[in-house]
């Protein structure tokens, strides 16, 4: 698939595999990440790669959000819908999780450290559908 063609057919879907992703094509999505430009070289971008197990964490923070926006989180309704929240990192086998750590440069600016992290994301969306 030529670039242009992953730019125009790469959509956002809830739908998900349950295929093992191998270890080869995660390799190659953070490479991707990693050549998206930065402003003064900072690569201000974390990657955390996350199976098994090590998605319950992630599942743990998403429902204390959730948690957070609710005027009764104990009600048997909020209850259930936590527990649900705990379980999305599940859907798939491989969750990467990608932060923002701004540099430290005097001269880098902060937006532009963002700007840089969004652009890793999409370099690496692109490269999960090749």
């Amino acid at each position: 698939m030529d670039v242009l063609e992953a730019i125009k057919t790469r959509r956002s879907t809830g739908l998900v595999s349950q295929e093992p992703v191998p270890e080869s094509l995660i390799e190659q999505i953070l490479e991707a990440g990693t050549w998206a430009p930065s402003h003064h070289q900072t690569e201000p971008w974390k990657f955390f790669v996350m199976t098994g197990e090590g998605r319950k964490p992630l599942g743990e923070v998403l429902a204390d959000i959730a948690k957070e926006g609710m005027d009764e989180p104990s009600s048997e309704e909020n209850v259930k819908k936590l527990e649900k929240t705990k379980e999305k990192p599940f859907r798939a086998p491989v969750v990467i999780a990608v932060a923002v750590e701004p540099s430290d440069n005097p001269k880098a600016i902060q937006v532009e450290e963002y700007g840089a992290v969004f652009a890793a994301t999409q370099n690496m969306l692109l490269a999960a559908m090749l």
